[in-house]
This record gives C-alpha cells, sequence and structure tokens, in this order.
C-alpha cells in the first residue's frame, strides 16, 4: 500500500521547496548586482584611463611641436614674475597662461610678458599703460611707477592668468624628464588598480601559479 504523505510532512516540502527558490532568487540577485558593479568599475576605469590618454596627448603637442599648441591650444603655460608684487621685496614667480602678442587683441591694463628681463632667464609679468600703434610701441609697467617702453617685436605674449595645480602640472610636464615621469606615473597607478580592483580573481590566481 503506497505511503500517503501527512499534511505536516507536506508543509515541511512546500517549505523546502519555498527555501530553495528564495536561495536561488538570492544566488541570482546576488551574482546580478556582483556583475553590475563589476561592469561600473570597468566603466569608471576606463573612463579614467581615456582621460588620462587624452591628458598625455595634450601634454604631448607643445612638448613636440610648440607652435602648433599655440595654435591649437590657445595658449602655453610658462614660468613668470607676476607684478602683484614690490620690486623690493622677494619676487616669487609662477606659472601662468600665455598666448602669442597680437596688436588687435591690447588695450590698457592688458597684461604682456617680457622675457630677460635684469638679466633674468625668465619672463615678467608687467600692464599696458600706453599704446602707441603707428610706431608699434607701447609702454608698460611692472610696479605702477616705472614706465618701460617696448616695441611689438619685443613682446613676448599676452598674459591671460595665473594657473592653478593642473597648469603647474602641465608646465613640469612641458619637459622630456617630466612627460616621461606622467606617463610612468600613470601606467603605475593604472596597472594598480586594474590588478586590484578590475581583473577577474581567476586570472589572478591562475597568474599567481
Amino acid at each position: 500500500m503506497a505511503d500517503f504523505l501527512t499534511t505536516e510532512d507536506l508543509l515541511v516540502l512546500i517549505n523546502k521547496q519555498q527555501t530553495k527558490q528564495l536561495n536561488d532568487t538570492k544566488i541570482k540577485y546576488n551574482k546580478a548586482v556582483k556583475k553590475k558593479k563589476k561592469i561600473n568599475k570597468k566603466i569608471i576605469f576606463f573612463a579614467f584611463l581615456i582621460l588620462a590618454i587624452l591628458h598625455l596627448s595634450y601634454i604631448f603637442i607643445p612638448l613636440v611641436a610648440p607652435q602648433s599648441a599655440v595654435n591649437i591650444i590657445g595658449h602655453v603655460n610658462v614660468l613668470a614674475v607676476p607684478n602683484n608684487q614690490d620690486l623690493d621685496t622677494d619676487l616669487r614667480a609662477s606659472v601662468v597662461a600665455m598666448r602669442p602678442f597680437n596688436p588687435n587683441r591690447i588695450e590698457i591694463g592688458t597684461k604682456i610678458a617680457i622675457y630677460g628681463k635684469f638679466g633674468t632667464e625668465i619672463y615678467w609679468v608687467e600692464d599696458i599703460v600706453e599704446i602707441r600703434v603707428e610706431q608699434r610701441e607701447l609702454d608698460a609697467t611692472f610696479d605702477g611707477i616705472i614706465r618701460n617702453t617696448y616695441s611689438f617685436d619685443d613682446i613676448d605674449g599676452i598674459v591671460l592668468r595665473e594657473t592653478g595645480i593642473f597648469g603647474m602640472i602641465m608646465y613640469v610636464s612641458s619637459g622630456i624628464r617630466g612627460f616621461i615621469s606622467l606617463t610612468l606615473t600613470y601606467a603605475v597607478v593604472f596597472s594598480i588598480i586594474y590588478y586590484l580592483y578590475i581583473m577577474d580573481r581567476k586570472k589572478k590566481v591562475n597568474l599567481s601559479k
């Protein structure tokens, strides 16, 4: 005679089935969440990698073709002595953004860059106080007191602004050593991040064997 399940046995069996289904659902959900997180990590990683490559390209242009960089980027970063300080104090130099000099873009108060004042090998920032277009010359001052006369041909550029940290990085990286150092830094950082957070754990185990 066939054995019949009691009501209690049926409830236990139904409970087990429900628990199994619930566990299966949780497993599927957890796998989906992990997969989504992994995909998101990859998207973020490659997005920053693309930005790093673009940044290196942005720096590489003025490194190999300074004049083309001015035409493409619109300015170059140079080390200069800003004129917001007194001549009789210890002067500081800053990185400034400078565009090529153009007589059509100047007016009274425009800041210009003059290279090599006082026997130095650096740019100096001065304010234009008078312009004589017909003579192709202008007067400018560093301290607001002493006026200097410059031919248009003697002016190296128009100063746009003092740059921040990004501009300083650009200036330091504009040399071959700086560019190589920045490239290696990016390579090391992204390699570590990829290995720790992006690479599949199974691949990590295989590499360690």
